[in-house]
């Protein structure tokens, strides 16, 4: 009986020993992968930082040209200026402008969020020489703010000319009367509503 205990006390003893290396030997196998994926990790840090490089790069130029582009689009209440620089290139252009209509979308009803950006049309009413109005329109199609010429038509008339009856006998040279050119033109124009403080 003491044999069979020694050998029951032996095979305890020697699976706690085998159980015991299993568990270092898997224990140890963990810390060896962890090991791997650290080096690996650490071996990439070059190609990391060159491609956090590159990506830092890209934001910063997206950053600018959002940047550009929120310069071209006026507030509301830089629409003055809008107003503005359209008759200065019609002064520049050599033709007689006004803008009759600017109108805005409604203003958002309280509880409602307002929209980031908002549509404006602008009404030009022009006249001068078809080439100067030509010109005129493809001046403010490029100014420096996101807009679109949604419509736009130019009138040529002569204008009549009333002549007393006389006697006398008009040769057969007879001047014709004076153009009169007219534009009307409708503008589509990008505004931005002021951001709300918080």
């Amino acid at each position: 009986m003491k044999q069979l205990f020694r050998i029951l006390i032996y095979v305890f003893c020697l699976s706690l020993l085998v159980g015991g290396i299993v568990y270092v030997h898997i224990h140890v196998s963990v810390l060896w992968r962890d090991a791997e994926l650290r080096l690996v990790q650490l071996l990439d840090v070059p190609a990391q930082t060159s491609h956090t490089t590159a990506l830092k790069k890209r934001f910063d130029l997206a950053s600018a040209e959002m940047d550009t582009i929120y310069a071209a689009i006026p507030t509301r209440d830089e629409l003055v200026a809008v107003v503005a620089a359209i008759s200065a290139e019609a002064i520049r252009s050599g033709i007689s402008a006004q803008v009759p209509i600017v109108q805005t979308a409604k203003i958002p009803e309280e509880g409602t969020a307002p929209t980031r950006f908002e549509d404006v049309r602008i009404q030009i009413v022009a006249s001068g020489q078809p080439a100067a109005l030509a010109l005129f329109l493809h001046r403010v199609e490029h100014l420096l703010y996101i807009l679109h010429l949604a419509s736009w038509k130019i009138d040529t008339m002569q204008k009549s000319s009333v002549t007393p009856f006389t006697s006398e006998v008009l040769s057969g040279e007879q001047v014709a009367p004076p153009l009169s050119t007219s534009l009307e033109a409708s503008i589509s124009l990008i505004i931005q509503n002021k951001p709300l403080t918080p």
